[in-house]
């Protein structure tokens, strides 16, 4: 299912001192001419007064998508949503629906985030590399 006009609303919460996290939203960005996504960076203190429903060590560990403040992704299965919602996910989504394909993901997932602040060349002389993975 592709999405390319919505009025719904859709957060997506990142790790904002990560490289490889602001090129893949840099990425999606193109993707999102309709302007669907609003990204929040987990650095930003007020989120979690917003979202008092948010755990902060888990949003420290994988990103998190909340659709229309009612549906909560996490990790793998919001990279899956967001590649859902545009047409240029469309040509890799049938990928997620292999058999086997939502294990990998996870797992895969699971060791990207755990280095994501060495993909890319990281830099943690900022401190980014201490937070918990």
């Amino acid at each position: 299912m592709t999405i390319t006009n919505t009025n719904k609303s859709f957060v997506v919460f990142y790790d904002g001192t990560c490289t490889l996290c602001q090129k893949t939203k840099q990425e999606i960005e193109k993707w999102d001419k309709h302007k669907l996504l609003t990204w929040r960076s987990i650095e930003d203190p007020s989120i979690f007064e917003e979202y008092s429903f948010l755990k902060e060590d888990r949003m420290k560990q994988e990103m998190h998508l909340l659709e229309e403040d009612t549906y909560l992704y996490t990790g793998f299965a919001a990279v899956k949503r967001i590649f859902q919602l545009f047409p240029a996910g469309k040509r890799f989504a049938f990928l997620f629906y292999l058999p086997g394909a939502d294990r990998a993901g996870k797992v895969i997932y699971k060791q990207i985030a755990k280095r994501r602040h060495q993909l890319l060349g990281g830099d943690c002389a900022s401190g980014a590399c201490k937070i918990q993975r």
